[in-house]
């Protein structure tokens, strides 16, 4: 199995068959596919107790009606919470070919944190959207760690 790329189009061999991009069908030999994207964990670093993600924003072209589940994973001291977000992006969208949402997260304070975005009911040409941007809004915790009485001096 190996691919090519051929008068500017993608070219697969797999089990004996060769495929070709087709830009006017977004399926997988005549089978739809989803769209999915995940990061990898992005390490906030810096000091325990100090890392926060308030937000996430994203901004992508609209192709046609679908659904987005975006899945964050935090991981904090150990433990990983998942939290998942649905959005009609035909609600965000309003009809432009630009489209910005954010997600204002109920868990802020993690050590690392991943993101993963996938689209789903989808219709029409089945290519839903162009990711072009996702941005976090990250800071520190406001003021210094608490520290337990016997660890503090003065």
């Amino acid at each position: 199995s190996g691919g090519t790329i051929r008068d500017g189009k993608h070219v697969v061999v797999s089990s004996n068959n060769m495929y070709e991009q087709d830009d006017s069908a977004w399926t997988d030999g005549g089978s739809s596919y989803n769209f999915l994207v995940q990061t990898g964990w992005i390490s906030l670093g810096g000091l325990s107790g100090f890392k926060r993600v308030y937000k996430i924003f994203f901004e992508a072209q609209y192709k046609v009606d679908h659904d987005l589940t975006i899945t964050v994973d935090m991981e904090q001291d150990g433990t990983v919470y998942t939290y998942t977000y649905t959005v009609d992006a035909a609600s965000v969208s309003g009809g432009t070919d630009t489209y910005r949402w954010e997600i204002a997260l109920s868990r802020q304070k993690c050590s690392s944190i991943r993101v993963k975005i996938e689209d789903t009911n989808l219709a029409g040409t089945e290519q839903s959207l162009n990711i072009i941007n996702m941005t976090m809004l990250v800071g520190l915790k406001v003021g210094g760690p608490k520290f337990a009485s016997s660890k503090q001096i003065g």
